[in-house]
């Protein structure tokens, strides 16, 4: 059943326009957390952390560590687009066990490093 998913994960990146992943800046974890947006919490410009929604829709909620004395750490690049950019690649060790980067607002799955689809 998970290779049907796939397969129309596929069919909808080639025919529907990509949409990009973004961001939005809060002082407090969100209570709820939208699609395809990293939400960046901290306190002006010190960041701390970064949440998001699995973008495997398996419904986990991703949170990922700003901060550079602390490991393991992430950086974000936020451009004047609006989209965002995450380094290194986020690896979910249990459950999905998703593997992948996001870019200039798209997934790019460390498996196949093709853009998948984050058209949902």
């Amino acid at each position: 059943m998970r290779w049907l998913v796939r397969v129309w994960d596929i069919l909808l990146w080639w025919f529907l326009p990509k949409r990009r992943w973004t961001w939005q800046r809060l002082d407090d974890f969100p209570q709820l957390l939208r699609e395809r947006i990293v939400y960046l919490i901290g306190e002006e410009e010190a960041l701390w952390q970064a949440a998001f929604q699995c973008p495997c829709r398996c419904g986990a909620i991703l949170q990922l560590n700003l901060l550079r004395d602390e490991r393991p750490c992430w950086a974000v690049i936020l451009p004047s687009s609006g989209s965002i950019t995450i380094r290194p690649s986020v690896s979910k060790l249990t459950g999905c066990k998703s593997h992948f980067l996001i870019t200039r607002g798209q997934i790019i799955w460390a498996k196949t490093l093709r853009p998948a689809s984050s058209n949902y």
